[in-house]
């Protein structure tokens, strides 16, 4: 009730200051995302009408930014003729209360648009400008438009359309007029922080919000620098937490021996002590929330215990919601046992024992589009990387779907591509006859085949419907048109065998595999180096936000040691986490990771004579990038990070992937780096140098392969890319052959001489 009131508050103060109601439209002034706005219009964009009264200046700082491509436009918004709508959705956290907004715009036209078209923009269907666009052409010019607060909800669309021109028709001129909403345009707001009461119930408020795009930041603190079980306890909770963020990324700095400002998240055990923090006496595993004693507005997570096993216990409580979620500001969490998991069934990974639906993929909302020109369908899932993919080995995709009202739609000349990671790999025509689509009745369905070597771990299948509208169609029917893809549609993984050549370091930064072949990191083990900084256990926190975000399943199993225990280690695959300087191992395991590691600097070893012979006859790992790797190193000396795939010296079995760099910052950095997307796909090979405007991959390890194979598919497979072998039992066959051939006609050669002489 109190929230209640101060959220009324705070809006009538802000509706105030801006002095406009939410009938009025808004000046239209130029944008600066450092200072108020100017009270001129740029050119081109001109207020439709302006209030009697003036708006107070948005203030020039300490407010929020929420850009387009944030929320759901990537690419920004395209509007022409036929097609002259669109918008963004933005949500309001739940502990926030909005006091000042404002739409930042980066608007840009083409010539041709009728004189007196406009562009009207609207909040929640009240409109807050009108801005001219007229028929001259208008390269990226920024615009502000003060929002009145008092608009806003908890779920806001902001809405834009076209004025004088058609809003929808049965063509949509993509060669006429144009106009963009680039997608830097923002939504800036400043909030007031509603208080939350000391209550774990609340979690995860204010940890984390699915309201908020942002990349979710919250300190790690530990009284000392943590040791293994520490570290084990704290990267359950990290990888929790990235398992909600999910695409929005985390940050996650660890902080020793004090409290910083802000939430934050504290583990202590025993008579861990923390200065400027009074800790609650732990009676066993514990979870509680405090304020934040250097910041009234922030809270403290505890999660405490006695022991190490107590920590533990308290951190699966947590991250499985066992007894982290009930009223109060403490709560003792009992230790729960959880099933074995199973290769492969990560539970934010498609199932591969069975075909999967679409409606288990996504919404219905989500798998309908509208329009003679729609939107495409998405459906976003994730899965092992893994497939094999090589010939025959597609992935059938049972389709099925659906456009109404298909006497406005030329059949014959209308089509459904289907593309998965933006690669276009089937065109469906509507109209079509035999084995794929049967349009005989109202809905259409076949089977598409998905070629594996698409898959990653992160995948986006995407359905145009690219329609051809009919001598029937009219601009009203057009606008009521639903194209849908049935939910009962299908991809079937289940025979699909799980193997792959490795290191292959896209898999780490796409699916943190192999590591997350087991949900709870079972077979997997972090190497921290003796000495571990802050650096070091950050890039550690967020590696273990990175595999919960993958899998969806927080890292119950990881074990954690020093580089002076690994052979403790040796049936697990290998995490290292380290500085060149500071983490042995990777200058030990020189001959195979074909990098020599001294005085903290990296150099790429050339093959020995011995090597050359071998690679003769191995043709798979012939290419190498030795000395473009030695000349990227060469260019600049140090400052780089590293990410580094090799097969495991200590079992051949399994797989090390190590985050390293020249100095402990580097190795945050290189670890941070795999929460950015855009730069995830630079990740390749086995061997990636980082810079901080610079990401190269590389290939030096030798390749060897995880998984099972059929036999004669394995034969197939391993002679596929080996012509000199093929070459040389193709010699020893034909030899063979005419050995036989040689013996047998000599035989019958002797015996017709033989009955001749008789």
């Amino acid at each position: 009730m109190k929230a209640s009131i101060l959220a009324f508050l705070l809006s009538l103060a802000a509706a105030s200051a801006f002095g406009q109601t939410a009938g009025q439209t808004a000046p239209v002034t130029p944008a600066a995302p450092s200072a108020p706005p100017a009270a001129t219009a740029p050119p081109g964009a001109t207020p439709s009408s302006a209030p009697t009264s003036v708006s107070a200046p948005f203030p020039a700082s300490g407010y929020m930014t929420y850009a387009f491509k944030d929320l759901g436009a990537p690419q920004g918004l395209r509007l022409v003729e036929g097609s002259a709508e669109g918008g963004v959705t933005y949500m309001v956290r739940r502990d926030e209360v909005i006091t000042a907004a404002r739409l930042r715009l980066l608007l840009e036209n083409s010539a041709g648009f009728p004189a007196d078209t406009k562009l009207e923009v609207t909040v929640n269907g009240d409109a807050v400008g009108t801005i001219d666009v007229g028929s001259d052409r208008h390269s990226a010019t920024p615009v502000d438009l003060p929002v009145d607060p008092i608009l806003l909800g908890d779920y806001n669309r902001v809405g834009f359309k076209l004025l004088g021109v058609p809003l929808a028709s049965c063509t949509a001129n993509e060669n006429g007029p144009w106009m963009t909403i680039g997608p830097r345009s923002a939504v800036d707001v400043t909030a007031g922080r509603l208080p939350l009461a000391n209550d774990l119930a609340v979690l995860p408020l204010p940890f984390f919000d699915d309201r908020d795009p942002h990349a979710l930041e919250t300190s790690f603190v530990f009284g000392r620098t943590p040791g293994p079980a520490e570290l084990e306890a704290s990267g359950i909770v990290a990888s929790w937490l990235g398992g909600m963020a999910g695409f929005r990324g985390v940050h996650l700095p660890a902080v020793f021996g004090t409290v910083p400002a802000g939430n934050a998240i504290v583990f202590a055990m025993g008579k861990d002590n923390i200065p400027g923090l009074t800790l609650p006496q732990a009676a066993g595993p514990t979870l509680a929330i405090v304020p934040n004693p250097n910041n009234p507005s922030g809270k403290l997570l505890l999660v405490m215990g006695r022991n190490a096993d107590d920590l533990k216990v308290a951190a699966r409580g947590l991250a499985l919601g066992h007894g982290a979620y009930k009223s109060g500001a403490v709560s003792a969490v009992a230790a729960v046992s959880t099933p074995e998991r199973k290769p492969y069934d990560a539970p934010g990974w498609i199932a591969d024992t069975h075909p999967v639906k679409f409606s288990d993929l996504a919404t219905p909302d989500q798998l309908r589009s509208h329009g003679i020109r729609p939107e495409p369908i998405v459906i976003d899932f994730r899965s092992a990387p893994d497939y094999f993919n090589w010939i025959d080995a597609n992935i059938p995709m049972s389709l099925r779907f659906h456009v109404n009202q298909e006497q406005i739609v030329d059949l014959s000349h209308s089509r459904l591509d289907v593309s998965l990671n933006n690669t276009p790999f089937r065109s469906v025509p509507l109209a079509a006859t035999g084995t794929l689509i049967n349009p005989g009745g109202a809905q259409h369905s076949g089977t598409v085949d998905i070629p594996p070597f698409l898959l990653t771990g992160r995948n986006r299948l995407n359905f145009y419907f690219d329609l051809a509208p009919s001598p029937q169609c009219d601009a009203t029917r057009a606008s009521t048109l639903v194209e849908e893809i049935d939910p009962d549609s299908t991809i079937d993984l289940s025979q699909s065998p799980h193997y792959a050549p490795m290191p292959n370091l896209s898999f780490f930064a796409n699916a943190g595999f192999p590591f997350t072949r087991d949900a709870d990191l079972s077979h997997t083990a972090v190497v921290m180096p003796d000495q571990t900084t802050a650096d070091d256990t950050e890039a550690f926190l967020e590696t273990m936000a990175m595999f919960g975000e993958a899998t969806g399943y927080p890292t119950l199993n990881a074990e954690v040691v020093r580089s002076g225990d690994v052979n403790s280690v040796a049936n697990r695959d290998l995490v290292l986490i380290g500085s060149f300087t500071h983490q042995p191992l990777l200058g030990a395991w020189t001959s195979r990771t074909g990098l020599d590691v001294s005085a903290g600097r990296l150099h790429a070893m050339e093959r020995s004579w011995w090597e050359r012979i071998q690679l003769a006859f191995d043709w798979r790992n012939r290419r190498s990038h030795i000395s473009e790797v030695n000349d990227w190193l060469q260019a600049q000396q140090g400052g780089e990070g590293a990410i580094v795939g090799f097969r495991s010296p200590l079992n051949d079995d399994r797989s090390v992937v190590a985050i390293a760099g020249t100095t402990s910052q580097d190795v945050a950095a290189t670890a941070r780096l795999l929460q950015t997307n855009d730069r995830v796909v630079k990740v390749q090979d086995d061997l990636v140098l980082i810079r901080p405007n610079d990401v190269q991959s590389f290939r030096l390890s030798r390749r060897y392969d995880v998984g099972t194979l059929a036999r004669w598919t394995w034969l197939r497979w391993n002679l596929s890319d080996q012509p000199i072998v093929i070459a040389i039992l193709l010699f020893a066959a034909c030899a063979a052959m005419a050995a036989v051939a040689f013996v047998v006609l000599g035989i019958k050669a002797r015996r017709r001489l033989q009955g001749a002489n008789r």
